[in-house]
């Protein structure tokens, strides 16, 4: 009997400079960390968040996804 080897981790596909949105559990509850990914690795992700830099670790993720460019508004007049 062959085993088959464990599915490969989705954010391992992202690449640092994507915008990506991570849901994960901390102490204090269910947080999500939005922004630039800075690094990925088996065992978590790096965010650069609007209050800094989150390391969110692999067993406490429970979804995540890349997202794409923020919109601006456009200044008045040409929207």
């Amino acid at each position: 009997m062959s085993s088959t080897p464990p599915p490969r981790p989705p954010w391992l596909d992202w690449q640092p400079g994507d915008r990506v949105v991570v849901r994960y559990t901390a102490d204090d509850g269910v947080h999500d960390a939005l922004g630039e990914l800075l690094e990925t690795r088996l065992d978590g992700v790096r965010i650069r968040a609007r209050r800094g830099e989150v390391d969110v670790a692999a067993s406490t993720m429970l979804t995540g996804k890349k997202l794409p460019p923020p919109r601006y508004p456009l200044p008045r007049g040409l929207g």
